[in-house]
């Protein structure tokens, strides 16, 4: 602290004391330890001749310039009127030389990276590739030019040219591997490519290439620390595992692997999870990516997803899907069958209102059910105040006007009335007469009075055979 701000009159300067012993501090850490320095700042603001003396010793022993000593004189002068100023500071030769070096723009001067100067901007795309290559051992070059990119992806041509400038890209990569920044802004590139794919329904070519997909597993798993790019790693893995081929193509290169290994280092992160759980849902369609997500046990990080995120809906509605995939793929026991649809009741309540959380969570306990008559009990037997079946019939008269998701409520009850034991129990909650009025609402919709139609027979058979039954009980008594 300055000499006036321990006497509790700091001002604007008093900063610049600050900033001063920082720099000291930097000078000198390799010769005094925490304590010493302390010790050294105290006899500063007593007697200031002290710094002339030691900045002479750091002049002679450390080879500091002259002037950077000057710079720590004009900002540790222990008299605050005489003390230099923020504003002076930029007057300051040596200052001056240090903001033109790392770019700022208080410097006044706009840096230009060397060679950047004449990139051929102007030329149209396909002059801006051709230079790339011609300089592609030139980091800042590329740098330059993939920034360029980048604000032309607002403009149709360069989606039009991306058959063109993604080996340009990869090009690139290889020579500027250990380079974070050219990293990035390739994913993001590549990124941006992959989604115009997906919305003109293209899933093949080069983006969706085995050398592609390699290099970006490869940034994916040399890279796990840095947060961001992971991020877009993720979200570029998502949209690529919509293409039938890359699918197979990333479960080849072990990038389910590398997705569930993302997954389990940023299990907090919400805006890992999300895409991560959105590209396994996709990769694990297929027999042989199944295989290699069980025997990573991706079960059992799904499930660690969705109850560390249970009250996130959007991660809620992504790790549901995956479990959906996932029970019609692997063999589930009793103990984890009760756990997952324990967990989907939960985040159902939860998220009732939220269209695409009821549509997975549905297909979820359709697949589920199917499986075993266990979870159809357990959607019957209220469990920590949570009722699954009371929350299915709410779920319908939030969404009533929605037919796709009226028909995904309509499948779980089809499912359920396939055990006959469970039939008893839903004819005593009434679901005849629920179901008797939707299927008055939609009787213009076909598929949801076929499921209807199914499920009210199987009611209606029931109650049949229980009231013979009853007859037959009681003429047997008379």
């Amino acid at each position: 602290m300055a000499p006036e701000a321990l006497e509790r009159m700091p001002i604007a300067k008093s900063d610049i004391w600050s900033v001063g012993c920082i720099l000291l501090e930097m000078m000198t850490c390799n010769m005094m330890d925490e304590t010493e320095f302390e010790q050294v700042v105290k006899i500063i603001r007593s007697n200031w001749k002290h710094l002339d003396y030691l900045l002479g010793k750091l002049h002679v022993e450390k080879k500091y310039t002259t002037s950077l000593c000057k710079l720590v004189q004009l900002m540790l002068e222990p008299d605050p009127t005489e003390r230099i100023s923020a504003t002076s500071l930029l007057d300051v030769q040596y200052v001056k030389e240090s903001l033109v070096i790392c770019g700022s723009l208080l410097s006044g001067i706009k840096k230009t990276p060397v060679g950047t100067e004449h990139l051929p901007f102007k030329e149209g795309i396909d002059k801006l590739l051709e230079f790339m290559l011609i300089q592609v051992e030139v980091e800042e070059i590329q740098k330059t030019s993939l920034k360029y990119i980048i604000y032309l992806l607002y403009e149709a041509e360069v989606y039009a040219a991306s058959e063109r400038i993604i080996p340009v890209l990869i090009s690139v990569l290889k020579y500027h591997a250990g380079s974070l920044e050219v990293q990035a802004q390739v994913c993001r590139i590549f990124l941006k490519f992959a989604i115009k794919a997906t919305e003109d329904s293209v899933e093949e070519g080069i983006l969706f290439s085995k050398n592609v997909i390699n290099i970006i597993l490869s940034i994916m798993a040399s890279r796990r620390k840095c947060v961001e790019l992971q991020q877009v790693i993720c979200n570029l893995l998502m949209v690529l595992s919509g293409s039938e081929a890359a699918r197979i193509l990333i479960g080849k290169a072990k990038g389910i692997q590398e997705i569930i290994t993302t997954l389990r280092i940023y299990i907090d992160n919400s805006h890992i999870c999300i895409p991560c759980c959105g590209a396994l849902c996709s990769l694990i369609v297929t027999e042989e990516n199944a295989q290699i997500a069980r025997s990573e046990h991706l079960l059992r990080t799904i499930l660690q997803v969705l109850e560390k995120h249970i009250q996130n809906g959007d991660v809620v509605e992504s790790a549901s899907a995956v479990l959906w995939v996932l029970s019609l793929q692997e063999p589930l026991n009793d103990g984890q069958l009760e756990e997952i649809t324990l967990l989907l009741i939960e985040a159902f309540d939860l998220h009732l209102r939220k269209e695409t959380v009821v549509k997975n969570i549905c297909f979820a306990l359709s697949s589920l059910i199917r499986l075993s008559e266990l979870v159809a009990f357990r959607i019957l037997v209220p469990e920590g105040g949570r009722d699954g079946f009371a929350l299915l019939i709410q779920s319908y008269h939030s969404h009533f006007t929605d037919p796709e998701v009226v028909q995904d409520i309509c499948m779980v009850f089809q499912e359920m009335v396939q055990y006959k034991d469970v039939v008893p129990e839903l004819i005593s909650q009434k679901l005849d007469v629920t179901l008797n009025a939707i299927k008055v609402k939609f009787a213009s919709n076909e598929n949801i009075v076929t499921v209807l139609d199914s499920t009210l027979s199987k009611l209606q058979a029931a109650e049949a055979g229980a009231q013979n039954e009853d007859n037959r009980n009681t003429r047997d008594s008379i």
